[in-house]
Parts: C-alpha cells; sequence; structure tokens
C-alpha cells in the first residue's frame, strides 16, 4: 500500500457495544493492550454501511495490491494473486444483525525502543468530551449505545490476503449501561431503568465530529 495514503475518517452507524475496552485497555492477548469494542447495528443498516462505505474502500485496496503485485513481476513472470481476506471486520449475525470490530493499539514500540502511546478520546451525547477524572469513572458494559468514529485502514498481508481494519479514534457514548459482574448475560434487562451519565460543569469543548443530540441511525464520511 503507498506509505503517503490518506486513509478516511469514517463515523459508523448508531451501534450497540459489546465487550467493550474504552477506558483502559485489553492485555489479555497484547500486553502493551489494545483498545476496542463490538459495534452491533440492525442488518439492513449495517449493510448498506458496507456497501456504500467499505466495500469501495476494499475494492479499490485490492485494485491498488493487483497494480503493485503486476509491478514487482518483471522478468514476464506472472503476477501474485491477490485475495480479499476472509478476516474482514464485520460479520452477519444469526439474527442478521451486522457487528463490527473497531480496534487500536494502545502502545506501539518504536524502531529505536521507544514507546509511544494512544488514546481514545470519549464524547458525550452534547458533544463535549470526557475529562480524564471522568473517564476513570465510567463503566461501560455490554448494550452501551455509542457512534464510533474510525480511520479505515486497508492492508495487504502474504498470509491474509487484502483487507480493511477499523482503526477506533472516538466514541460518543449516548447511552451507558453499567457492567457489573452480578449480571447474568443469558438474560435481557427488563427493569426499563436507565440513569444517563451527568455532564459535568466547565466540560471541554464540543467535539465537531459528532452531533449535538443523540443521533439517529445515519452514518458520514
Amino acid at each position: 500500500m503507498a506509505e503517503q495514503q490518506k486513509y478516511p475518517r469514517v463515523k459508523l452507524p448508531k451501534s450497540t457495544l459489546s465487550w467493550a475496552y474504552l477506558v483502559n485497555p485489553d492485555t489479555k492477548f497484547n500486553e502493551l493492550g489494545d483498545f476496542k469494542a463490538n459495534a452491533t447495528v440492525p442488518g439492513e443498516i449495517g449493510k448498506a454501511f458496507i456497501a456504500e462505505v467499505l466495500q469501495p474502500l476494499l475494492d479499490a485496496a485490492l485494485v491498488e495490491a493487483q497494480e503493485e503485485a503486476k509491478s514487482k513481476a518483471t522478468g514476464g513472470r506472472k503476477p501474485k494473486e491477490v485475495r480479499i481476506s476472509e478476516f474482514l471486520p464485520w460479520e452477519e449475525l444469526e439474527n442478521g444483525d451486522i457487528m463490527f470490530k473497531v480496534k487500536r493499539k494502545a502502545k506501539i514500540v518504536k524502531d529505536d525502543g521507544s514507546v509511544q502511546e494512544f488514546r481514545v478520546d470519549l464524547i458525550k451525547p452534547d458533544r463535549k468530551i470526557f475529562t480524564e477524572e471522568e473517564k476513570a469513572a465510567l463503566n461501560i458494559g455490554n448494550g452501551t449505545i455509542g457512534i464510533p468514529l474510525v480511520t479505515v485502514v486497508p492492508y495487504n498481508m502474504p498470509t491474509q490476503g487484502v483487507g480493511l481494519t477499523l482503526r477506533l479514534e472516538k466514541m460518543q457514548l449516548l447511552e451507558i449501561k453499567e457492567y457489573s459482574r452480578d449480571s447474568d448475560n443469558e438474560f435481557d434487562d427488563e427493569s426499563g431503568e436507565y440513569e444517563a451519565p451527568v455532564l459535568a460543569t466547565g466540560a471541554p469543548a464540543g467535539d465537531s465530529e459528532f452531533q449535538d443530540e443523540e443521533a439517529g441511525q445515519g452514518y458520514t464520511v
């Protein structure tokens, strides 16, 4: 892939989050940590988003990889076959919903041995940014409603093929369902009770990449 390519930033549709590591990174499989979440949307909306936004980017990445393979096939050699990866960052669930997998590394080790840290900004419904103190107090559980903002990054790996990653940049939290170890995930919460996150006074300025309201199911590129 071209090193200087400008990757698009995209807002996903309003999603129901699960297994969200947005405040503290998940270090189970990567000791440096990953910020991540599964973002599930209704099937019709998810399929439209894939067809209109993600599939054209995937097709373009495939064409670029094929052209690169041709340029390396010198001396009359046949270009190396390039294929689409089987491991794309979305899947259709049994009920027809589409689940997107968004993530980003919390830290990377540079060539000189230094460590670079990253963060995921969390945004309130009114577009104000959660302060670090407010973030630390959040307890984000399955069923939280949010809008992920991602950078769509293509890749071409010899072992997998051409694919896309949805690198998480920010998350607007519209409704927070708190995580509890006492909750049983095999049952739905039928209590009808929910407390919206408290908006602190004097909060940082609003984030212009999100709507100043609980946005609908739409998305923008």
